[in-house]
Parts: C-alpha cells; structure tokens; sequence
C-alpha cells in the first residue's frame, strides 16, 4: 500500500531531506507527478482502484474479522 501514500521528509529548517522520486501512476503507471497535476483520472477511478488493492491484499479480511 505504499504507493498509496506521498510523504516527504524534512529537516529542521524545512528542507526537504531525500531526492523526490514519485512513484508510477497507481492507475496508468505512467509517471505519477503528471497524472497528478494534470488530474488525468477522475476521483471515482482512483478510489476504484484503492479499493481493489485493499481488497486484493487482504485489507478488507481484517476489517470483517474483527
């Protein structure tokens, strides 16, 4: 699920600490920074495909057994 998340790290001054690569788009795998800033995929098809990797890795059977 890490593809899901874009987390930068800074230090204390507020520079950033490690090179910024972003991750393949989790929808095209083209590159993600465009995806993202040029709002390729609609919101519906991007929480269509967090639900399938949730599902697909097993999330969901946690949830449901508790």
């Amino acid at each position: 699920l890490g593809s899901l998340f874009d987390i930068a790290v800074y230090d204390d001054g507020g520079h950033e600490v490690l090179p910024r690569e972003y991750p393949p788009c989790i929808i095209c795998e083209e590159d993600g920074s465009v995806c993202k800033k040029e709002h390729r995929h609609s919101d519906a098809e991007i929480l269509d495909r967090i639900d399938t990797m949730l599902l697909v890795n097993g999330y969901y059977d946690e949830i449901i057994s508790e």
